[in-house]
């Protein structure tokens, strides 16, 4: 709104009067009839800014991209990274976080402000609500996808709904202020993944997590076909199409999803089982099919996302490497 009013006032040929907040429709209604030119803000619902317009008066109104714009509309663009990591620092935010919290505003700006709030319980997203809860709330286990079909498959089964009724959620609400999950090229991905855990994790079910394990397990054991191939030809397995069905976004996501499951330590989920409990139990269950394969091909497969799983379940993580190198000859040197 500065911004704006600033605007006007270089722009106009007569001064901008300093704004005048405006809370309640009463004395809206005795303001806009007097003499004068005024800059109103009006922090109520559905003002009568014809009246305001016809007594020449301005009238700056935050509005979303989803409402009918009246009168002349200014669209903000997504703030700059820099501008905002010298903002946030200025703010007086630690130096270490202000490179996510700019990325994150990129991404969602009503996002940044919950997570900026003293009481994140203030403000609840409206697609923290049923229904649209029941479509997303798995969705935010899976974190990351691409418009593959398997990929897509993955995010039909996990939330145990049609591909067609999941994008058009997604599609709703991406064209609101406050997009849970953004499109960028042709992949989805979650605008602030701990958030949406935080607000959409009491809406997951245990059928949710029963499938979500199944699918997570599936997907992140199934092995790399570009380890077939001579070390020196590996690098182009892409290109000569040799690579897994699944993409490696959604291998991240999945991973991603574990190790935000775990960090909830000793809480409980719907199912009476602690959130750290689901990632030893899940990654308990990735590592163990590993060790169990003697030619070291699935603890190679898993090379890309042994980093998120060891930070899922730390303790899990390393008795399974520490078991491994216990043996005459260790299936992680395979690795090497």
């Amino acid at each position: 709104m500065c911004a704006t009013i600033e605007a006007l006032e270089r722009e106009a040929s007569n001064p901008v009067q300093p704004p005048l907040v405006v809370s309640s429709a009463e004395v809206w209604d005795r303001v806009v009839i007097q003499p004068g030119r005024m800059t109103l803000l009006p922090l109520f619902e559905r003002p009568d800014i014809a009246t305001a317009q016809q007594r020449g008066h301005h009238v700056v109104l935050p509005i979303g991209r989803e409402q009918v714009a009246r009168g002349i509309t200014i669209e903000l663009p997504r703030p700059d990274r820099q501008g905002a990591i010298e903002a946030l620092e200025a703010a007086g935010v630690d130096s270490d976080r202000t490179y996510g919290l700019a990325a994150l505003a990129r991404r969602s700006m009503p996002s940044l402000v919950r997570t900026l709030a003293r009481d994140p319980r203030i403000a609840r997203p409206p697609w923290s609500q049923l229904p649209a809860a029941a479509v997303l709330a798995p969705l935010v286990l899976v974190g990351a996808w691409t418009a593959s079909e398997a990929d897509t498959d993955v995010v039909g089964r996990m939330a145990d709904e049609q591909w067609p009724v999941i994008v058009r959620t997604l599609l709703h609400w991406r064209s609101t202020d406050d997009p849970p999950f953004v499109r960028s090229g042709t992949q989805w991905h979650l605008a602030s993944q701990e958030e949406a855990f935080l607000v959409l994790r009491d809406a997951l079910t245990p059928s949710d997590l029963q499938r979500w394990r199944q699918i997570a397990a599936e997907v992140l054991l199934e092995a790399d076909p570009g380890l077939e191939l001579p070390p020196e030809d590996r690098l182009l397995a892409a290109a000569k199409g040799v690579a897994r069905g699944h993409s490696s976004v959604l291998r991240r996501g999945l991973a991603e999803g574990i190790a935000l499951v775990g960090s909830v330590g000793s809480e409980q989920l719907s199912d009476g089982v602690s959130g750290a409990g689901h990632a030893r139990r899940l990654v308990h269950e990735i590592l163990g099919r590993a060790c169990s394969d003697l030619s070291g091909r699935i603890w190679r497969s898993l090379a890309d996302v042994l980093p998120l799983l060891a930070e899922a379940a730390p303790e899990v993580f390393l008795d399974a490497v520490h078991d491994d190198l216990d043996r005459d000859e260790p299936l992680l040197a395979t690795m090497f």
